[in-house]
């Protein structure tokens, strides 16, 4: 559980998402070229940059653009081959991170 505090509260009034979308989709950018990191990345086609500057938001300003986001593709997801050839839907970031190290 994450709670915001006066001071993180002010200081998000000056970091709005669209900032943090850039940052995010530079991090992405450079992730994808990584060798290392891009195995853990099922697909280049994903808004992850979006996604992640959604989450940080929501985190650091008590938002719930994360929530909204994720709510609209709960039905959406297909399952992924993991390694041993079981499939696994990937429906948040600790489902995803269990499918990359399996």
């Amino acid at each position: 559980t994450n709670v915001t505090s006066e001071p993180l509260l002010a200081l998000m009034e000056n970091i709005t998402l669209k900032d943090l979308k850039r940052m995010t989709n530079k991090f992405y950018e450079k992730a994808f070229q990584d060798e290392t990191l891009d195995k853990f990345i099922h697909s280049h086609s994903d808004p992850h940059g979006s996604r992640f500057a959604k989450w940080v938001h929501q985190k650091l300003s008590g938002s719930n653009v994360w929530d909204k986001d994720r709510n609209s593709r709960k039905n959406l997801q297909e399952p992924v081959r993991l390694a041993d050839g079981q499939k696994y839907v990937v429906h948040d970031r600790t489902s995803a991170h269990v499918a990359a190290w399996n």
